[in-house]
């Protein structure tokens, strides 16, 4: 828990990040007023940012006061800002953000809250998917039957992205998973 453990710990995490596409140069995203579309079901997710490696196996969690000066419970994981909260914040060329998840990790799509989230795209001038797994659907000792994403997420992608949806608007995809 060191200050200079933090240091090698994000110049990791930094390094091991990977821009696997970027088509028609949708990044770095325009500055200018932009309104923003965040979609998925880790959009919000704390925990999973920590990482699964010895800190999840078979449901036993790294707890958040260890990671987290000052945590009030094992769950208080206000210290690790989420991927909507880190746009909000450094994000300087968004007018304004909307956050939805639009799909489950662990439940069938449901058109419900895929027209929520079609909504705030069409609303958007540029769609960011935070999708992925958590340490249900993968972590040590457990091996994945596939490499598609859990749920309902590829139907999600698909309702937001397709005709019915804002096909052809700039969006990306980050992929969160719990115990990679």
């Amino acid at each position: 828990g060191s200050t200079a453990n933090h240091q090698l710990s994000l110049e990791a995490s930094r390094q091991g990040l990977v821009l696997l596409q970027n088509r028609n140069n949708t990044l770095p995203l325009a500055a200018g007023k932009l309104k923003l579309a965040l979609i998925g079901p880790n959009v919000d997710t704390r925990a999973l940012l920590v990482g699964g490696t010895g800190g999840c196996n078979l449901g036993a969690c790294l707890s958040a006061q260890v990671v987290c000066e000052g945590a009030l419970n094992a769950s208080d994981w206000r210290c690790v800002r989420s991927i909507a909260d880190e746009i909000r914040r450094l994000n300087v060329v968004v007018s304004s953000v909307s956050v939805t998840q639009g799909a489950a990790i662990h439940a069938d799509y449901d058109p419900q809250q895929g027209k929520k989230a079609i909504e705030a795209a069409r609303e958007a001038d540029a769609v960011i998917f935070v999708l992925g797994g958590d340490w249900q659907v993968d972590h040590e000792g457990m091996d994945r039957q596939d490499l598609r994403l859990p749920g309902g997420q590829n139907d999600l992608i698909a309702a937001v992205m397709g005709d019915g949806g804002v096909k052809g608007k700039p969006s990306a995809a980050v992929l969160i998973h719990g115990g990679v």
